[in-house]
Parts: structure tokens; C-alpha cells; sequence
């Protein structure tokens, strides 16, 4: 947990969970909450401000105190509980000054992507844009959203469902209290659980029967289904979990469609 919420903070804690959420633990361990020692300048004291997490990096954005908003990014490294000030890594600040948001990392393949929904940019001057955030370049992009939007507002909560790529928007205020619940599917975005990166070789006889092997992150052993296609024609071959890296197959025949 980073700062407060209604006056102005810069403290953060750490929350152990020890054995809560090991059901096979032998010994029982209490959750504690710690206070780690932090090196470099960190965010300003502030409140109604969002963090989030993606591998080794806590992030926070935005918030306010008593006298102005801000619109800043700061990122903590976690193998060094350093903030990061100067070098590549420093990350950008956000888009507009914003508090009163919801930010969420999900994971995504090859890298996270940090979502930013609702908020507001000023007083009574709510928001309900969609942004993303490529946590490999940090860079800030506003993907067309389909369908009619939620009204503006700010206060909101929100979760993501991995089962079915989709973002929940519940409630929120937008002069007065909200009690609505949206769906946004972000799986365009999102993307499946594992990428393909190189196919070797990647060319081979029309009569297949020729083994390839298809380089990438995150393969999961199980049932694989490779989709092979020429123009409107396509074949399925079944493939063979190798490591999370590799996968190999043998190449359907596509002498039947004339190629």
C-alpha cells in the first residue's frame, strides 16, 4: 500500500501474507504488514492517486494534494526498492494531470500492458477514457473503444477477469453515486497467454510430413492445435510441447487445395 486516501502521503508498506494463502502449509504463519526502507526521491505526499504492479516495479500515477493534481509517474524498482530517477528506465509521465482513477497492469505477452479508466482531470471535470500503456516501451496509446462509453465519473472500481479478457467497471460518482457495472473485452489488446516468435524452417513441400519447430515464450504443455493456412484454405496439425520455448509439429498435406 502507497499514501493515503484524504490527506497527503508518502509512506509505503508491505503486506506479507505468509501462509494465508498456502492451503498445504504445515505451519501456520500470520500475515504482517512491514515498513521497507526505500532509497532515491520518490512521488511527492499525495492522496486519490493509483498503483499497480508489473514484474519487478511498483508504479504510482497521478493523485493530488492540498494544492495541486498531478499527472507524474514514478516507478520502484522491487529487486532494490530504489526509485527510479535518471536512465533509460525512468518512466514518462502520464498524459494529463488525473486523480480519483483506476490502473490495473494485466499480464500480456511479451510484455504488460497498463490499462488507465475514468478518473478526472479537474474539479468536476470527470473522465471515462480508455488508456494503455506497452510496459516493454512505455509508451501511452488511446486504443478506439466500441460501443457507447459509461457516462464520466470518477471513484470507480475495477477488476479484470483472465478467463474471459474482460475489464469490470463498477459504480463510481459523477455528482452523484453510481451503481452501474460495464464490460470492456480487452483480449485484442491482451492478446493469448503465450507469442509466437520464428518458425524454422519456415518453408517446406506442399505434401507436409516435414517436422518445424515454432520458437516462443509461454507454451504450456497440453493439448496444442496448430492452424496452417494458403489464402482461404486451412489445415490443423497437432503439435508436441517441447519446453515453455519450443514446440514442434509435422506440416499437414496441402496438395488437395492445389498449392
Amino acid at each position: 500500500g502507497y499514501g493515503g486516501h484524504g490527506k497527503s502521503s508518502n509512506e509505503l508498506f508491505v503486506l506479507d501474507f505468509g501462509t494465508a494463502l498456502d492451503e498445504k502449509a504445515e505451519e501456520h504463519v500470520a500475515p504482517k504488514w512491514t515498513k521497507p526502507v526505500l532509497k532515491g526521491k520518490g512521488p511527492t505526499p499525495r492522496f486519490d492517486h493509483q498503483s499497480t504492479w508489473f514484474p519487478d516495479k511498483f508504479v504510482v500515477i497521478g493523485g493530488k494534494d492540498n494544492m495541486v493534481m498531478h499527472g507524474d509517474t514514478h516507478h520502484l524498482d522491487l529487486q532494490t526498492m530504489t526509485w527510479i530517477e535518471d536512465g533509460v528506465g525512468v518512466p514518462p509521465a502520464y498524459t494529463r494531470e488525473i486523480s480519483n482513477h483506476q490502473l490495473s497492469a494485466i499480464e500480456s505477452v511479451p510484455n504488460f500492458k497498463m490499462f488507465c479508466l475514468t478518473g478526472k482531470k479537474g474539479a468536476n471535470d470527470f473522465l471515462n477514457h480508455v488508456e494503455v500503456m506497452d510496459c516493454g516501451n512505455m509508451v501511452w496509446n488511446n486504443p478506439p473503444a466500441i460501443g457507447t462509453p459509461p457516462c464520466a465519473r470518477e471513484d470507480s472500481a475495477m477488476a479484470y477477469d483472465p478467463k474471459t479478457c474482460k475489464v469490470l467497471l463498477f459504480g463510481g460518482w459523477s455528482n452523484r453515486w453510481l451503481g452501474d457495472t460495464w464490460l470492456l473485452n480487452v483480449s485484442p489488446i491482451i492478446g493469448p497467454p503465450y507469442a509466437c516468435s520464428k518458425v524454422v524452417p519456415d518453408i517446406g513441400p506442399v505434401f507436409g510430413e516435414s517436422e518445424i519447430t515454432i520458437f516462443g515464450l509461454q507454451f504450456k504443455p497440453g493439448k496444442i492445435e496448430i492452424r496452417f493456412s494458403a489464402g482461404k484454405n486451412e489445415a490443423t496439425a497437432e503439435g508436441k510441447f517441447v519446453n515453455e520455448n519450443e514446440i514442434t509439429c509435422l506440416t499437414p498435406n496441402f496438395e488437395a487445395f492445389g498449392a
